[in-house]
Parts: C-alpha cells; structure tokens; sequence
C-alpha cells in the first residue's frame, strides 16, 4: 500500500486543493529503502521555476543551476509542481480600493519527468494547473523532486526535514513510499516557511497626521521612520525579511510588528505594515 508523506511549512493548508494526482506515479520504490538515522535530514531537491507554463502544457520550466537540497532530477523521477506565491492583480493604494484578490497561491500537483532539456522538465501528460514565476510581479512557483522510497524508517531522534525557504525555494518535504513507513524520530517544516519582516530601529513621525491605525492598517510606504513590518506571505515578498528562525516567539514580533520598532511616542501604534 503506497504511502504520502507530505509537511508544508507555508501556511498553504486552507489553500491546497484535493488535485494532486494529476499523473500516474512515476516508479514506485525505484529509491530503494531508506533509514534515517541523523537530524535535519533532507530528502528532496528544490528547483526555482522559469517562465510560464499554462494548463494542459505537458512541460514545465525550472532553473537547473539553482538546485537546492539532495540529488538532481532526471527521467523517471516524480516531482511537486506548486505555486507559492501570487500577488499579481493587488492594488496597493493606501485607501478603500487597497485589495488582494484571489490568486493560484496554492495550486500544486504531481508529475512524472519522462526526459530533461535545458531548464526544461517534460512530463508524462497534461498540466491541471497554469503556474508563473515572476518575481516583479510577485509570482513563484517552485519544482520538487520527490524521492520514491520502497520503505522509510526514521530512527528515534532522528529527523527529516526542508532545507528553508528562501524566496523561490524550500519550506515543503514530501515522500512516496510503497512499503512499509515507521517514524520513530520527526518530520518537522517548523520555522522554514514564509519570513517575518526584519526587525529595525527607527525614529518614529512625531506629529504627522497620516500617522494612524486607519492609514496604517494597510501598508507602509518604503522610507517612512515609523511602524513595524509584516512578514512574506502568498502576496509576496517583502524589501526586508528576517533570517532568522530561532522561537516561535521570535518569528511573530518579526511578522506582527512590535511597536518597539517605532521609538518615538507618537508612533506607539503596533506595525501592521508591509515595506513594498
């Protein structure tokens, strides 16, 4: 009985359709067995996207000189196809037509590489899903290897892990096992997700008049000297973002936005701002 094994760190839960099953597996067990015996292991490989590819292509671009994580993809191989980010279509203007509307943020699938070309994935059928990479328009999409196990056993104290995501990579850990599956140790995607803003010191706007909850609720101009940042999100990617995963505690004040981050009185107001 085949076995998913599949932890993202995104915050993408709410998001992900019941599709990924767009094409058969690719060859089931052809990894061989695998006993993890260390910590922070890592077991896929990551490739940013290229370009764009729309639904039913029966390819899919990714850059193959900025692979992340272990091995390489070849023919035969499976690989995730998901769409982290979509910010295109927000408007950003500080009042009531500030708006993200819905996006492909979250549209993912499996496929099976029949033959590699130059920065080119070709696969076995049709794409269910359109994905874009785009950063200027805040667009990502990333490809996954995904390793096929015979059996997976993670040894008590042990543990599996994504490497961290970076802005184009990183932050999902998936497996297909068609034995036996015993986790005696942790998968864990915990803090290798989407960044908090970086935290900074700043002098505050004493007296100004835009500075209030209901002009700052939205989105902060870059350059203003008050409020906190947000974090990355499925809308994008900040100017600034912090890397550093060290507490739970540590990545929502850097996501939130402490009002420490704004040390003039005037500008006491938590940050709820993002720098664009």
């Amino acid at each position: 009985m085949r076995q998913w094994l599949a932890v993202c760190a995104l915050a993408l839960a709410g998001l992900l359709p019941l599709q990924s099953l767009a094409q058969v597996c690719a060859a089931p067990g052809v990894s061989g067995a695998l006993t993890v015996t260390g910590t922070n292991t890592v077991i896929n490989a990551y490739y940013p996207g290229v370009g764009a590819s729309l639904a039913a292509a029966t390819s899919i671009g990714y850059d193959s000189s900025l692979g992340r994580g272990a091995g390489t993809i070849a023919a035969g191989d499976m690989v995730l196809i998901i769409q982290m980010q979509d910010g295109a279509g927000a408007t950003l203007a500080q009042d009531a037509t500030y708006n993200f509307p819905a996006t492909r943020a979250g549209d993912y699938e499996i496929a099976r590489v029949v033959s590699v070309g130059a920065n080119v994935l070709n696969l076995s059928a049709g794409l269910i899903n359109p994905y874009t990479q785009n950063l200027a328009n805040n667009l990502t999409y990333q490809v996954i290897r995904v390793p096929q196990y015979s059996t997976l056993t993670i040894n008590g104290g042990a543990s599996v892990v994504p490497v961290p995501w970076d802005g184009t990579t990183g932050g999902v850990v998936m497996a297909d096992v068609s034995g036996a599956f015993i986790n005696n140790g942790s998968i864990d995607a915990s803090y290798a997700g989407f960044r908090g803003n970086a935290g900074q010191s700043l002098g505050g706007v004493a007296g100004a008049a835009a500075n209030t909850t209901a002009n700052f609720t939205r989105y902060q101009p870059d350059g203003y000297a008050a409020h906190g940042g947000k974090g990355e999100g499925t809308a994008g990617t900040p100017d600034r973002v912090a890397n550093v995963f060290a507490s739970p505690g540590t990545l929502l004040a850097l996501a939130n936005g402490a009002a420490t981050n704004s040390t003039a009185a005037a500008s006491s107001i938590a940050g709820n701002a993002a720098y664009l």
